[in-house]
């Protein structure tokens, strides 16, 4: 369950941005990101994420054994698995996200100096 204070705060910035328009404060956006990162499964469980949309999703894309791919927005790297097993063992997987605390726990990382962060 979320704590409370940090549901009202996204209640909150939520309400900001229907009133102001599209957040386009970068520094917002990441940290609100590295807030929630730790509940992304629970918010695809609560959402009812159909299961196996990853997997199709990745299909669609067709991919062969030594493809390379680019994951703009990559979260929490949930997708990660899915493309690997995809472009194999010869492929590579790259992963680029706004949120550092999206990637925690990602041996790989690097945190540019411009806040971006890659995997």
């Amino acid at each position: 369950m979320l704590p409370r204070s940090l549901g009202r705060e996204i209640d909150e910035l939520s309400s900001q941005a229907v009133r102001q328009g599209t957040i386009c404060d970068h520094d917002l956006i990441r940290q609100r990101y590295n807030r929630i990162a730790a509940f992304i499964p629970f918010f695809e469980y609560a959402f009812f994420i159909p299961s196996g949309l990853r997997k199709r999703a990745v299909d669609q894309l067709k991919l062969r054994r030594g493809d390379r791919v680019l994951e703009v927005g990559c979260g929490t790297g949930r997708n990660f698995p899915l493309l690997r097993d995809a472009v194999g063992p010869e492929g590579r997987v790259y992963g680029v996200d706004l949120s550092e605390g999206m990637l925690r726990g990602h041996g790989n990382c690097a945190i540019a100096g411009n806040g971006l962060t890659s995997c």
